[in-house]
């Protein structure tokens, strides 16, 4: 297993560690701008491993693997040897890891990011995490949503952005056990217009537009406006704080962005999809 490392400019030691996973069929380098925005954006360490997607894969190490969603919680236990001479190596040089960790994956890394909080739980280094962010998270494999958010301390915030249902995000269930397993709260958003694809932004433009045509095109509003609420929501998770993007159960918010204006609607949403069912 390989990991990408991005490392936030700057003179102050950064605040967390944000462990981000890819969706399925892809890897850590799909994402390179929007882990190397968020890095930068919430002043924190990210790796991204890629993970293999084989779901017949030895003793389950895939994405969607419970014995994979363990063997990434163990890595925060303790000094986190693994993680620190990781990141080390990737610097150049000694590097000592912010204890602070959020979990933040795109499609079925997201999900397994959320089954990767309950592992922290039972490994008890839960104490180091701050939270979970779903992007347009989907199970896949052998986490059930709703057991996995169980597993999770309430005071942990669980947040998901979701593109509107579609055959990629299984028409937005996990959005809708979402809900249901913490009702009444904010929970996260749907992009309007939004696609499968807006956390999905990298540095080959080949791999990207194959991405594109799978997935549906991006429209470049959502795109910063993912960008926008999980670096907001991050840091608050990190500080604390309450300063980023929120609102009640079905408000509809506006997101300035540099790219426009994108318009997102809070968990529950009404029921919309996005073009054909055969895209997102």
């Amino acid at each position: 297993m390989t990991a990408e490392w991005y490392f936030p400019a700057g003179p102050n030691p950064p605040q967390g560690l944000i462990h981000f996973l890819h969706g399925i069929l892809a890897t850590a380098a799909m994402y390179s701008y929007t882990a190397a925005n968020l890095a930068q954006e919430t002043d924190c360490i990210v790796v991204a491993p890629t993970i293999p997607s084989n779901f017949f894969a030895p003793n389950a190490l895939w994405l969607g693997g419970a014995p994979m969603q363990q063997a990434i919680a163990n890595l925060f236990v303790g000094d986190e040897a693994a993680l620190t001479a990781s990141a080390s190596a990737a610097a150049g040089h000694a590097v000592t890891l912010p204890q602070r960790v959020v979990l933040v994956g795109h499609s079925l890394g997201g999900v397994t990011d959320l089954a990767v909080a309950g592992g922290m739980v039972e490994n008890r280094s839960s104490n180091k995490l701050a939270g979970v962010v779903m992007l347009d998270g989907v199970a896949v494999g052998s986490t059930q949503v709703p057991t996995a958010v169980a597993e999770v301390p309430k005071n942990l915030p669980i947040l998901l952005i979701s593109s509107p249902p579609c055959w990629l995000n299984r028409d937005g269930l996990v959005a809708t056990q979402l809900v249901a397993a913490r009702p009444g709260q904010f929970d996260g958003v749907e992009l309007v217009g939004g696609s499968h694809i807006d956390a999905m932004q990298g540095g080959n433009p080949l791999v990207q537009l194959g991405a594109d045509v799978v997935g549906g095109f991006s429209e470049p509003q959502n795109i910063d406006a993912v960008q926008t609420l999980a670096s907001g929501w991050i840091n608050d998770m990190l500080d604390g704080a309450h300063n980023g993007i929120y609102g009640s159960p079905g408000q509809t918010m506006q997101i300035p962005t540099n790219a426009g204006t994108a318009t997102a609607i809070a968990l529950p949403a009404p029921l919309r999809r996005r073009y054909r069912r055969t895209t997102c």
